[in-house]
């Protein structure tokens, strides 16, 4: 494996170590309007929460 390919590989992981506490967040926020955990707030509806959610 030559320098580029482990530097790829390094970035990629860091990249998704990352982005996952941003993922379980978004899942947390959409499971707790769902199961009506979490107040869906003014203006939204549960359907239109979710989909404001999920961006």
């Amino acid at each position: 494996m030559d320098r580029f390919d482990r530097a790829g590989r390094l970035a990629s992981y860091a990249a998704a170590a990352v982005m996952t506490p941003y993922a379980l967040i978004k899942v947390t926020w959409v499971v707790g309007a769902i199961a009506e955990l979490l107040p869906v707030g003014d203006g939204f509806g549960r359907a239109g929460w979710v989909a404001e959610a999920a961006r």
